[in-house]
């Protein structure tokens, strides 16, 4: 049962980073990677392997008894895992362990005749490095490099997998002072997490930049590498990498600045992305997107620019879009639409559950939560392109009882068959949120550029943009705004009150410059 599995991940947790250290002083640094690749996101690796696509050319080959039988027991072991999620595995009357385990059998019965076939040896086996390199570096790949990253209790270590191998970077930080940084206090979340806006993050990128990011930067740029994927293991996963500041020719630069970064659990999941866009059929965009979901739950404020935002986004789709906002934004609405559209904006509160994060969700109207429970039960979005969740802490991870697992938001929507996700780290501010997703979209759909590269594009323009040049951009907005009833018309009251503020502020201020403000989006998938 899942139970068993986090209960072995919470103890085994280091054993993979500690090994792939330990081979990677020894030069081993193939032998390192598939340590490290083996170790990532197990639960997601697991799912994501029992669906690859690759399975279909069994009958091609006159194996189609094996798809079947792997079909029959791979979905009954899908619908039990489903009914352990629900809370469904004591009904009464029923077996559910000895069912599990007998399908179980079957399951393990099927998949070593499988690994018999010429071209599936690889079939739920540890990845060889070549098959993760094949994963990261795919020529429909946005990828040049990844670099996979971890701390040990001596030092840490990044290896960078490129086109001519493994580079190696090591690293002058312990995890005793990884954890420092995120836990000040025995026995109690603190440091870091709660806190990253101002005094946190100012204290916390330098750090990151001189000890981890730095030297990566310098070993990439010896590559001549723009397009990076990163993949932090353990507890580096709530960090923003790519905002890690550090020092060049005595000029302060960021690690944005220099490449396009999106992140991934796990080079199998890179994979698996892959696979799910080139699935997703050839059409016109498609919306379907939630802004500002109400009634809220108590002492939980309404997202005043939510209902903006999504009015300057569903333009971009050509009459394509679907929108559910405020008293529409039910779970039930939201559910009739999961998996019809190619793109899913969600304009909201998140909430992340560090004691049970499979309860992590979004909130929709009236306090309904669509959960990262609800995502691995279904498993049905494999139609749509890319999930944008415009909402706080979408993209934390629950780094202290399972930090070498994805289980968050980001991976759930990734297992549920959706190629590329973007999500955040820490609570966001309402508007400057609004203005990042809305010059997102135009660099994504108008400038057609990959979702990476938009969103980096996106972040920049945030950190730069000048009080003058949002005086005149909500002096447009303030033009366009949609004509409704007077008891409704917010974005033209709210356009109008920020043209005031911005245009009796000092033109060349850059009010979202601070990292606090654009730094916590992040990409995954391709």
């Amino acid at each position: 049962m899942r139970a068993g599995k986090e209960s072995w991940l919470r103890e085994a947790w280091g054993i993979f980073g500690r090994s792939a250290y330990a081979q990677a002083k020894c030069g081993e640094l193939a032998v390192a990677v598939s340590t490290l690749e083996s170790g990532r996101a197990r639960l997601l690796s697991e799912t994501l392997e029992r669906n690859r696509i690759d399975l279909e050319k069994l009958k091609d080959i006159g194996r189609a008894d094996l798809l079947e039988r792997y079909r029959a027991a791979s979905g009954r072991i899908v619908q039990l895992e489903s009914r352990e999620l629900r809370g469904q595995a004591q009904i009464p009357g029923s077996d559910f362990i000895a069912e599990l385990r007998t399908t179980r059998v079957e399951l393990d019965a099927v998949i070593a005749e499988i690994q018999q076939v010429p071209g599936y040896e690889d079939f739920f086996q540890a990845p060889a490095f070549e098959k993760i390199q094949c994963d990261l570096l795919s020529a429909d790949v946005f990828t040049q490099a990844a670099v996979y990253i971890t701390i040990a209790p001596i030092s840490g270590l990044a290896l960078i997998v490129h086109q001519g191998g493994i580079k190696d970077v090591w690293l002058d930080l312990t995890i005793e002072e990884l954890n420092g940084w995120l836990l000040r206090h025995k026995d109690t979340i603190g440091g870091y997490l709660p806190a990253q806006m101002g005094a946190a993050l100012n204290e916390v990128l330098p750090l990151l930049g001189e000890k981890v990011m730095q030297p990566i930067a310098e070993a990439l740029n010896s590559l001549s590498v723009s397009n990076v994927t990163l993949i932090p293991c353990g507890r580096l996963a709530p960090f923003p990498l790519h905002a890690a500041e550090y020092r060049v020719d005595g000029q302060v630069r960021r690690f944005i600045e220099e490449f396009t970064v999106t992140y991934i659990p796990s080079a199998r999941a890179l994979g698996s992305s892959r696979e799910a866009l080139a699935a997703v059929p050839e059409q016109q965009p498609t919306l379907l997107a939630v802004g500002n979901p109400l009634p809220l739950p108590e002492k939980v404020k309404s997202l005043i620019f939510a209902r903006p935002e999504v009015e300057e986004i569903a333009p971009l789709f050509n009459g394509q879009a679907t929108v559910l906002y405020e008293q529409d934004a039910t779970r039930s609405a939201v559910d009739a639409q999961l998996g019809v559209t190619t793109y899913l904006h969600l304009s909201c509160h998140g909430m992340f559950n560090p004691a049970e994060p499979l309860e992590s969700g979004v909130v929709l109207s009236n306090g309904e939560m669509l959960t990262l429970k609800d995502l691995l039960a279904r498993q049905r979005l494999s139609g749509t392109r890319l999930v944008v969740l415009s909402a706080c802490q979408t993209a934390i991870t629950d780094f202290i009882d399972l930090p070498e697992e994805a289980i968050g938001l980001p991976a759930g929507f990734l297992q549920a068959g959706v190629p590329g996700v973007v999500g955040t780290l820490w609570p966001v501010n309402d508007l400057s949120t609004a203005l990042l997703m809305i010059k997102f979209y135009e660099y994504h759909l108008k400038g057609k550029q990959p979702p990476a590269l938009a969103l980096r594009q996106a972040q920049l323009w945030l950190r730069g943009v000048t009080n003058a040049e949002l005086s005149e951009l909500f002096s447009k907005y303030k033009m366009t705004a949609p004509d409704r009833p007077e008891q409704s018309r917010m974005a033209f009251e709210l356009a109008s009150e920020r043209f005031r503020e911005h245009t009796l502020r000092d033109p060349d201020e850059r009010p979202f410059a601070h990292p606090y403000y654009w730094a916590p989006f992040v990409f995954y998938g391709v």
